[in-house]
């Protein structure tokens, strides 16, 4: 998702498909944004794909100084390609509340992002 001004835009491929609706626009349309959230399932096949979205030509394709957030699921980020962008100085700020493969939380990874929630279940009793 991307805010412009007073409004935000989001990359939903399904939607985008179905009503043709200007407030979904393409991911690469979202590149030049200040913010990037990622809020989307894990999916791992199929054209809508979101397994590694986030990798290695997603990052360098950001605005410099992008702040990337990631509140979905942590395999939607790569997290070598993610440690890479960091380590360049791409992202303005990194805050994670997703981990690749947890519980096993990539303590490199944990100690470059600028805020985090290390790994954490919901449960209900």
């Amino acid at each position: 998702m991307c805010r412009f001004g007073n409004g935000s835009y989001s990359e939903r491929p399904p939607l985008q498909r179905q009503t043709g609706d200007a407030k979904y626009r393409s991911l690469e349309e979202l590149f030049d944004c200040d913010f990037i959230t990622l809020h989307t399932p894990l999916t791992r096949e199929g054209q809508d794909k979101t397994f590694h979205l986030a990798d290695e030509k997603f990052f360098n394709s950001l605005k410099t100084g992008c702040v990337f957030i990631n509140t979905s699921r942590g395999g939607v980020h790569d997290t070598q390609a993610l440690k890479a962008a960091i380590r360049s100085k791409k992202l303005g700020a990194v805050i994670l509340d997703v981990w690749e493969n947890e519980p096993n939380i990539d303590c490199e990874l944990l100690r470059m992002v600028d805020i985090s929630t290390p790994s954490y279940r919901g449960l209900f009793v």
